[in-house]
């Protein structure tokens, strides 16, 4: 097991800012259209919708957790406006996967359920996947976009609602803050699709911090970053955060791991980062962003980390800011963002990845216990009340966990918002790849 350090808990965003334009383009808000949150549904909800964005190369799988079977209604759009629907009925415990969606290289889709209890992940070739979420957002952040040669950074931008959308997208990266005029006051028309490519105004540029700022409406968002033979589903933040953990980061030879910062703000911003690589000793890591700027921490390869396995990395910052986690090799790079720390985490693998390791992680200064169940397929039936079995962890601690049931569910819970479930798929070399929860936002 790994202690936590004990670093400052999440601090609220600061407001003062210089220039109006800056100022505006970080305020937050709750527009009226906003749908509401929560993606791991109560069962007994009486209607619940999910949105998911990928490539159209991908498939759509939606699995209902629950014991009962509900109706399931799916409209999907792509970015050239092909579209289509399809309705079923779907089983206890059983999934349905949607892998056609018409002409055009990006899609969304939007599900509406009947009944709560059903979630939704979008998976594609060599591990890349991602997550449907049940909540449009007011205000996106994301950090660590690459347009250099070779790579591609786009956001997939679709509008749930049923009336035009209207936002502006600033970003942050070395060289300050850029609120690039095409980019303001885009529109995107109801139950309809935008992809944005970064690259048309911030040229050969890497780690770019973004944050979309929803003037009217609500958006689904998720940025798709191409790099190399690697392509990532990244859902971004909704929120600047001061602390995040990363249980599983690789330091294995010929792998690249960083952790990449954007500074929102007019203050400069102190960032630490921990990492613990038992037997070894590791000096913590510092890095100082500029204000409206960006900045990066590289833990593989890094002369001060030796080559070990998995390292659990904590970062902590003087103030918010946005971080984003990228691991690859030289062939290319996935983007990940911060996991946040949740009360009940639900993951299943429909692709049928080989998993190499698991970590569950208690953020809080308490012990918890989890409680960890393993959902049947549709073939099994309902399942009982009572977890499979329970781990107990110290404050501040992480331990490995073998998930023997991915394929159909694993759902792990507790009482209060501490917990994650970090797991790395096999890759050559290691830990290159993550699985992403199913309520991950």
């Amino acid at each position: 097991m790994n202690n936590l350090r004990r670093l400052p808990l999440a601090a609220v965003l600061a407001a003062t800012l210089i220039f109006m334009a800056v100022l505006s383009t970080l305020i937050g808000g709750t527009n009226p259209s906003q749908i509401s949150s929560g993606l791991l549904v109560a069962s007994d909800a009486e209607s619940t919708a999910l949105y998911c964005s990928g490539l159209t190369s991908s498939s759509v799988t939606f699995f209902n957790t629950t014991s009962t079977s509900h109706n399931v209604s799916v409209s999907w759009t792509t970015d050239t406006g092909s579209s289509g629907s399809s309705t079923t009925n779907l089983a206890s415990h059983d999934t349905w996967n949607i892998a056609q969606f018409g002409k055009g290289s990006v899609f969304a889709v939007a599900a509406q359920i009947h009944g709560g209890g059903v979630v939704g992940s979008v998976a594609g070739a060599n591990g890349l996947q991602g997550t449907c979420n049940s909540a449009g957002v007011t205000s996106w952040f994301g950090a660590g976009f690459d347009t250099t040669v070779g790579s591609t950074g786009d956001l997939s931008i679709y509008n749930p609602t049923a009336t035009a959308a209207v936002f502006n997208v600033s970003t942050f990266t070395n060289s300050g803050f850029s609120a690039p005029a095409a980019f303001q006051g885009l529109s995107v028309n109801a139950h309809q699709l935008v992809v944005l490519n970064l690259g048309t105004q911030l040229v050969n540029l890497t780690n770019i911090g973004v944050h979309v700022k929803v003037l009217r409406g609500s958006l689904e968002i998720v940025g798709i970053q191409h790099s190399g033979n690697s392509v990532s589903y990244y859902p971004g933040e909704n929120q600047l955060s001061q602390q995040n953990w990363f249980p599983l980061v690789t330091t294995s030879n010929g792998a690249k791991a960083q952790l990449r910062y954007a500074n929102p703000s007019s203050n400069t911003i102190s960032v630490t980062v921990n990492v613990s690589l038992p037997p070894f000793s590791v000096q913590p890591q510092t890095l100082t962003v500029l204000p409206y700027s960006s900045g990066e921490i590289t833990i593989t390869p890094n002369t001060a980390i030796p080559a070990n396995g998995y390292a659990f990395v904590s970062s902590s910052s003087s103030a918010p800011l946005l971080t984003a986690l990228v691991l690859g090799t030289t062939k290319g790079l996935n983007l990940f963002a911060p996991q946040v720390p949740t009360s009940s985490i639900l993951l299943a693998d429909f692709s049928g990845s080989r998993l190499d390791t698991a970590e569950v992680t208690n953020t809080s200064k308490h012990d918890v216990t989890v409680n960890v169940t393993s959902l049947p397929s549709s073939a099994q039936g309902a399942y009982g009340s009572s977890p499979a079995f329970k781990i107990h962890l110290k404050a501040g601690a992480s331990t490995k966990v073998n998930l023997t049931n991915i394929a159909s569910g694993e759902l792990m819970s507790t009482t209060k918002n501490v917990l994650l479930v970090t797991v790395a798929l096999q890759t050559v070399p290691a830990g290159i790849n993550l699985l992403s929860a199913l309520n991950a936002r």
